[in-house]
């Protein structure tokens, strides 16, 4: 694996297509072109958890909606936002594949029954244990994460160009700078 993550670092195609990694976390999202996407024979599992966090799963992928102060209708918006957080549009969403914020069990019971896959897999999987609490969201996370983190420390630790210690240190001192001049343009 880690020579080929020097030649091509790791996406989609190598769990749907090329079929060279055996596990693959990703949105549930994913799923809704499971017929043209993924091989015949996959199925879902819950996300493998920590020894001090027993069935803590992900945090949630959110989408938020608000009522903006400027808005000239806002009794309206409000009824909009109501439906959309329903038990009625949450359960619609669920048949699509939408993980829903519901604990609902009827909402979850009907999730991805829109496919035909859906009565043949681990749908359950997808709700195992809590989900993880939220995290603190800043203003940096983008270019802390996808820039110091991911797009240098995870690849150089994968591809074996440095240790962990060494390349989380490194990824540090990359957020720091990346921060630093997101600072000095505003």
């Amino acid at each position: 694996m880690q020579k080929r993550a020097t030649e091509d670092w790791l996406a989609h195609v190598d769990f749907n297509r090329d079929f060279i990694i055996g596990m693959y976390i990703y949105t549930s999202g994913w799923m809704q072109d499971a017929e043209s996407s993924l091989a015949m024979d996959w199925d879902i599992a819950a996300v493998p958890t920590f020894k001090d966090m027993p069935e803590v799963n992900t945090q949630p992928n959110a989408t938020y909606a608000g009522i903006s102060a400027l808005s000239k209708n806002q009794d309206a918006a409000m009824e909009v936002l109501k439906y959309l957080i329903s038990e009625e549009y949450q359960t619609i969403m669920s048949k699509k594949g939408m993980i829903t914020p519901l604990t609902t069990q009827s909402v979850r019971d009907v999730a991805f029954s829109d496919y035909p896959f859906a009565s043949e897999k681990n749908i359950d999987a997808l709700y195992y244990g809590k989900p993880a609490p939220s995290r603190v969201l800043t203003q940096f996370d983008e270019i802390v994460i996808e820039d110091a983190f991911d797009k240098d420390a995870v690849r150089q630790i994968a591809m074996g160009n440095l240790d962990v210690n060494t390349a989380l240190r490194r990824a540090e001192e990359n957020a720091n700078k990346l921060i630093q001049e997101q600072l000095s343009q505003n």
